[in-house]
């Protein structure tokens, strides 16, 4: 077991206030799990340094071109009525906005999956942010592993760091399926799995005594 302070040292800045104890339990640098009160189950979007200073770096820059694009479009004539100009910074404007949301997931976002007594709730937070999904566990069969191919050009560029995705586990909720895992490695995912699936099987098994409890009550 090891302290949350331990934890809270390795990512200094996410304002995380999920977790209330003083113990928690680390899968990977970014995976972290505690089931003192409740299953609550954390994955960090972090990257390695190096990739958030590259990321940070590509942001600098393509803000400073930006900056360029709209210097000449508001001070130059010729092309404030141009229309190529207005693709361009329309272009600009797209990729800034969504390395911007990559940036700053890399830095504060992270999934966050917790078990109630009757649902799987799963957020992606984001600054604080995020819808809240819940889904009744008696429908939940279990979780199971995405296969990823490194060799396939789309599945690299799904597990690059400069995107958002790349989800490594998955289950079927109603004949859809819900990805979970973004860019975790297979040790992490098999891990985190076999969690999540030993989780469901007791939680399923406390809600049938329940049901049970109820039926014979009535």
């Amino acid at each position: 077991m090891i302290k949350s302070t331990n934890f809270f040292d390795s990512i200094s800045q996410h304002t995380i206030f999920l977790f209330k104890t003083s113990v928690m339990r680390l899968i990977s640098n970014r995976i972290s799990i505690d089931e003192t009160n409740s299953f609550s189950l954390v994955i960090l979007g972090k990257a390695e340094r190096w990739k958030e200073s590259l990321l940070l770096f590509w942001l600098l820059s393509w803000t400073f071109c930006g900056l360029v694009f709209l210097t000449y479009f508001f001070g130059d004539t010729e092309f404030h009525h141009s229309m190529s100009m207005l693709v361009v910074i329309g272009f600009w404007v797209y990729f800034e906005m969504r390395t911007l949301k990559v940036f700053f997931w890399r830095r504060k976002g992270f999934e966050h999956i917790v078990f109630s007594s009757s649902e799987l709730i799963y957020q992606r937070n984001l600054l604080g942010r995020g819808k809240k999904n819940s889904y009744s566990i008696m429908d939940i069969e279990g979780f199971y592993p995405n296969k990823y191919f490194p060799k396939n050009f789309f599945s690299f560029m799904e597990n690059s760091f400069w995107v958002i995705g790349g989800e490594r586990i998955y289950f079927s909720y109603f004949g859809k399926n819900i990805a979970l895992g973004m860019q975790i490695n297979e040790l992490e995912a098999k891990k985190v799995i076999s969690l999540l699936n030993g989780k469901l099987k007791r939680s399923k098994k406390v809600i049938r005594q329940k049901m049970k409890q109820n039926e014979s009550g009535l």
